[in-house]
């Protein structure tokens, strides 16, 4: 099958889609069973697709915006078409494809029960979005049945296909890349990875910070991620109330192979979210060997199994109970749940994401009339 990827947004900051494409297009080329092709925006060097075989179009005008993807997406599409036919796209951006079959990607339903204006608006269109998808990909099984519950119309072509830890942290060695390490962070910290936005819940890691310094534990948190919410305020604040700490730092647009050192040299990764599809960011941290603190939600629970310690996303007291609790490990402790949790990130590989995504497309063509062509 002649597959094309929408990748209008890929760059233009580090996410979870961007390390699902970069890690399931190479696998789906591996299978030579389907013909993968990604269209990209300015913002994205399609370097490393191109080499793992991936075809890879730069349309001759930028996407940055969602109302330029809007304007000029079917004509670049259309012209790819003309140039080599391709049979399913297959994005996760609004608006989609208008006029080609195409799956959607869902990662999760942060908008879902909002009751704000943008909120209603943007349910309706994922509604009609799904509603007239082909199939649908969600990254966990919660997913498969959070989003049956909410749209009962794509109930029957909802496909589990996960994410994995992504290729460019699992590659790197930490210890051995020298410019990987940040200037002036000792390792032993607190590590949050994610965008700075409400549902991230980033503000309870520095509340747990500032609760545990008046317990007598320096705990530095170091959080990593991008986003319009200013988590460089917050820790000014909790250094202007004890100018003798150091509460930590905050890192915009750090590396892959930043990432990487930094998980492995925390003493613990936090992932408080209050709602995900997956999360990559503890089950990256579990493949690093490092303990993880998460927040009690379905998709974690589904993900990191036993291998966490997790705690209400809306109760601090419990989330510097289990920090603590992973902090008073022995060696002996800590070593044994690092191999547990390496062996936990290894059962999520792209390759059994690309074996998902291959038969999700095969129940997608057997379908009935009714349900293949919504």
């Amino acid at each position: 099958m002649n597959l094309l990827f929408i990748g209008w947004s890929l760059g233009a900051r580090p996410s979870g889609a961007r390390s699902r494409l970069e890690g399931l297009l190479p696998a789906l080329v591996a299978q030579q069973e389907h013909r993968c092709r990604i269209v990209i925006g300015d913002h994205y060097d399609g370097t490393q697709l191109e080499r793992a075989g991936v075809i890879v179009h730069s349309p001759d005008r930028p996407h940055k915006k969602p109302w330029q993807r809007a304007v000029f997406q079917r004509g670049a599409l259309l012209k790819l078409h003309r140039a080599e036919r391709f049979d399913l796209v297959v994005t996760e951006l609004l608006p989609p494809p208008r006029g080609f079959p195409y799956v959607f990607t869902l990662h999760d339903l942060r908008w879902h029960g909002r009751s704000d204006v943008r909120g209603r608006i943007a349910n309706r269109v994922y509604a009609r979005t799904l509603a007239q998808a082909r199939g649908v990909h969600a990254p966990s099984e919660t997913m498969v049945e959070s989003i049956e519950r909410a749209y009962p119309a794509v109930r029957g072509r909802v496909h589990y296909v996960p994410n994995a830890v992504a290729p460019a942290r699992e590659a790197q060695t930490p210890d051995l890349d020298r410019n990987s390490r940040v200037p002036s962070l000792e390792p032993g910290y607190a590590l949050v990875v994610g965008h700075f936005e409400p549902r991230k819940n980033w503000r309870l890691v520095c509340e747990m910070s500032a609760k545990l310094w008046e317990e007598g534990l320096h705990l530095p948190i170091v959080l990593v991620g991008t986003g319009e919410e200013l988590p460089e305020v917050e820790l000014a604040r909790l250094r202007a109330l004890a100018p003798e700490r150091r509460p930590g730092t905050v890192l915009r647009g750090a590396t892959d192979p930043q990432v990487a050192r930094l998980m492995a040299e925390a003493a613990l990764v936090i992932a408080p979210s209050h709602l995900e599809g997956f999360g990559i960011a503890p089950l990256e941290a579990l493949q690093a060997g490092t303990p993880v603190v998460a927040s009690d939600i379905p998709a974690h629970r589904e993900v990191l199994g036993d291998c966490a310690s997790f705690f209400s996303p809306t109760d601090l007291a419990e989330l510097c109970l289990r920090v603590r609790s992973v902090l008073a490990r022995g060696p002996e402790e800590r070593a044994a749940a690092a191999l547990r949790g390496q062996a936990r990130a290894q059962r999520y590989s792209y390759a059994l994401s690309a074996q998902l995504f291959a038969e999700s497309l095969r129940a997608i063509s057997e379908a009935p009339p009714e349900i293949r062509n919504p």
